[in-house]
């Protein structure tokens, strides 16, 4: 359960390091009166806001994370790189949250004027998706009323310890970026990977890296901390003389937009910038699938999920357009 996260809010100042609520008002001598008073106000250039969380090592598939919306909450958000976002009809229309009129699609979407995370005020999106949670949290010990997505992680550095089980977030101002530059030059081993980011007509934003299937010609993959699986294009995996395993049935997967089967199968050599795991298992769908489909004009290969991510230490730098292993 979400409640079992320890939650660890920390607002540094600099030089000093400030433990204190009040951090993200206007006036560092003004104290907070409750999340309402002080959502409103501008962070200072030299502040450094860390939102900083642990999580139960069998979540790391689904990483739960609090978020204020529009002042109400907390709510449990998934993180989610693989989305633009997305909120449950119960949040949705319980906030009364007004509807979009600027964008049609199959799911009804409304407009967010403002997301918190800890003391870090975020800004809203348009064209929210509403999106029906009940079949994942009939599989789930906690309960999502969100996703936490491109959107909005990109106003931030995000760092995923999955080794030890911890979610690192800086809002992405200069003294986050330098904070940045320290922790490279202390971990002079860690590989620094260009990222690509595909900013899609939905407005969503999507990381993209390179990626090396048994040392063949370089892809490009999308990198979903919300997959649990590393998913490959069939046609794709065929090219490579990766098919389905004889007597393995379809693993029947929940997603967001539906429930759908994948045949299973193995990579024998996932690398990325030398990173490699060897008989990593797989899921393949068919070009156009459920979880490709938003791709169509992509040349994405398939989706780096957990199952290879879960190995390192990572951090997503959007700004800066890098993603950083260790």
């Amino acid at each position: 359960m979400v409640s079992r996260v320890e939650k660890t809010l920390i607002l540094l100042t600099l030089p000093a390091v400030l433990l204190t609520a009040s951090g993200a008002t206007s006036s560092a001598d003004e104290p907070a009166a409750g999340l309402k008073q002080w959502a409103y106000s501008y962070h200072k250039v030299e502040e450094l806001l860390v939102f900083q969380q642990t999580f139960p090592p069998g979540s790391m598939e689904l990483i739960p994370i609090p978020i204020y919306v529009e002042g109400e909450g907390p709510y449990n958000f998934c993180l989610d790189t693989g989305a633009l976002g997305g909120l449950s009809p119960q949040v949705a229309y319980g906030l009364l949250l007004p509807p979009s009129i600027t964008f049609t699609s199959e799911f009804p979407r409304v407009n967010v004027s403002y997301y918190m995370l800890g003391d870090i005020r975020l800004p809203g999106m348009k064209d929210v998706e509403v999106v029906d949670l009940t079949k994942i949290n009939s599989k789930m010990d906690w309960e999502m009323h969100g996703l936490f997505g491109g959107a909005i992680l990109s106003q931030l550095i995000v760092t995923i310890d999955y080794p030890h089980s911890s979610v690192v977030m800086y809002y992405d101002n200069r003294p986050a970026q330098e904070e940045y530059e320290r922790y490279l030059s202390a971990v002079p081993d860690a590989v620094v990977l260009p990222l690509q980011i595909s900013e899609q007509a939905t407005f969503s934003i999507y990381p993209l890296v390179e990626v090396t299937i048994n040392d063949e010609q370089p892809v490009i993959m999308l990198v979903d901390t919300c997959s649990g699986m590393t998913v490959l294009d069939r046609g794709y995996a065929r090219s490579l003389g990766i098919e389905p395993i004889e007597g393995l049935g379809g693993v029947l997967t929940v997603t967001f937009k539906g429930t759908c089967s994948f045949p299973q199968s193995i990579i024998e050599r996932l690398s990325v910038d030398g990173r490699t795991i060897e008989d990593l298992p797989c899921l393949l769908e068919d070009a156009g699938g459920w979880v490709l489909r938003e791709f169509s004009d992509v040349p994405v290969a398939g989706i780096l999920g957990v199952n290879f991510l879960s190995n390192f230490k990572v951090t997503f730098n959007y700004s800066r357009r890098e993603m950083v292993l260790e």
